[in-house]
């Protein structure tokens, strides 16, 4: 067993529980945070298995510890300790994570066919180029810190049909990719965004969310990552399948915070989930703000400020808000 690695995952998810003899050990999981020690990690560098791991309540799995540590929110010395114990790849370091740079080529190509662009950089990267310089300076613009580009592994591409733009990509539970979209950081661009060309039936940046918590509900990956506590971009003003049958599944208590012009759309997802059975807040924004603009302090007072509604509050509203 790797006595290194047991003892940092000690550190971000306490105290080890019982192994099994195979190299499997047992903690608590992060995603779902069950009272008993269900999640197991394989400890044996021999085993096929070594880094795996698996919840047996929620089912969170994955192969790479880096994306359990993500989930965690680990520290980024935790991160950085774990990378030298499994032999990724560094760069020389600084006091800034911009300076950061870890090998994740095993993570660019995962599920379904999806990969992120052949050209795509971290922004945590050592790259000194002036694509690079605008994009850490547009994200750092609209609020974000470093830790936010290491957690969300935020990149950009410096050449191919995505230069010039700002990638985020979007993980599922078990930490591979299940989309990502790509966001023009020049003024008076004619298309803001562009996406690949896979399904939208998926859950934007699942990889952080847990369940058995309240989740947000924003339309775009900026006002999620603003939100940053289980915020689910729903890319738009519906929810995709995937998103409503995971709902249903855990029935969750839902924040909307959708911008103050789509109110109506806000009301209709509302009085949809209530007549399952969700505990909904609509959060009202003031007018020409959305929450990447509000930021984090006061789109949580509006948050917190917000009543819960029953299904016929939420139908009476949606009825005056398509008659105005």
């Amino acid at each position: 067993m790797n006595i290194k690695l047991k003892g940092l995952l000690e550190e971000v998810l306490g105290h080890a529980g019982n192994t099994d003899g195979k190299g499997n050990i047992q903690f608590h999981c992060p995603k779902c945070n069950h009272r008993k020690k269900k999640l197991e990690i394989n400890l044996d560098k021999d085993s096929q298995s070594y880094q795996k791991y698996h919840c047996w309540v929620c089912n969170f799995r994955g192969t790479k510890l880096i994306n359990l540590f993500r989930t965690a929110n680990a520290t980024t010395e935790q991160i950085r300790r774990l990378s030298i114990i499994m032999g990724v790849k560094l760069q020389p370091t600084s006091e800034s994570l911009s300076n950061i740079r870890f090998d994740i080529q095993n993570d660019k190509n995962t599920n379904e066919g999806i990969a992120l662009p052949d050209n795509f950089l971290p922004l945590y990267g050592n790259d000194k180029t002036i694509e690079c310089k605008n994009a850490l300076r547009f994200i750092k613009g609209r609020g974000f810190t470093s830790l936010d580009i290491l957690r969300y592994n935020i990149g950009y591409c410096n050449s191919g049909k995505y230069k010039g733009r700002v990638i985020i990509p979007s993980y599922n539970h078990t930490g591979n990719l299940n989309y990502y979209t790509g966001r023009d950081m020049y003024p008076n661009s004619q298309l803001k965004y562009k996406n690949p060309s896979v399904s939208k039936d998926i859950v934007m940046f699942e990889l952080f969310i847990n369940w058995n918590e309240p989740i947000n509900l924003c339309e775009g990956v900026f006002d999620a990552m603003t939100i940053k506590i289980n915020a689910i971009p729903i890319m738009g003003k519906t929810l995709s399948h995937s998103l409503i049958e995971k709902i249903r599944q855990y029935k969750p208590k839902v924040n909307i915070i959708l911008d103050n012009d789509a109110q109506k759309d806000a009301y209709v997802l509302g009085s949809m989930l209530a007549n399952d059975g969700i505990v909904v807040n609509v959060v009202e924004l003031p007018k020409d703000e959305d929450p990447n603009t509000l930021g984090f302090d006061k789109i949580w007072q509006l948050i917190k400020k917000s009543k819960t509604k029953d299904d016929s509050d939420l139908y009476k509203e949606k009825i005056f808000a398509r008659l105005m």
